[in-house]
């Protein structure tokens, strides 16, 4: 009777595909390049028979991938709006210092503004505010409601 020792064979596989990483990503995009109508309509066909567990999945995907990015953000430009001192993260937002995010949302749609604010890390365009500062900098014309009454 073969018995296989599965801890060893995945070890193995992870390390096989470390060294060999580049090869083995070639070989796959060579593959997919030869085959992609096949591998495109099987896709489509197991989609169409389980859409939805692959909604659910994604759904389930998006909101991890964006609690992700939201904690690098937070971790780069600090826990707490810059304004007010508010800390409770479900009322915190990324703010455009210049005032351009709704352009900024536009060209990066998804995921993108987020990964740009982390890419670039730049503290003179952004700045973690409250739900109501930035809402209140966006009405004031700039400037934050609890800036101008002092």
């Amino acid at each position: 009777m073969l018995v296989i020792n599965m801890a060893w064979t995945k070890e193995y596989g992870r390390q096989h595909y470390l060294e060999n990483k580049e090869k083995l990503r070639q070989q796959g995009k060579e593959y997919y390049s030869k085959n992609k109508e096949r591998i495109d309509a099987r896709n489509k066909k197991y989609y169409a028979s389980h859409r939805n567990e692959c909604c659910e999945r994604g759904k389930i995907y998006a909101v991890q991938k964006r609690k992700e990015l939201q904690n690098e953000v937070f971790r780069i430009y600090g826990h707490m709006c810059a304004c007010c001192g508010e800390s409770n993260q479900i009322f915190l937002t990324l703010d455009h210092i210049n005032g351009n995010g709704t352009r900024e949302r536009t060209e990066s749609p998804g995921f993108g503004m987020l990964k740009k604010a982390i890419r670039e890390a730049d503290k003179t365009k952004y700045q973690i505010l409250c739900y109501n500062c930035n809402c209140g900098r966006w009405r004031n014309k700039g400037i934050c409601p609890h800036k101008s009454s002092h």
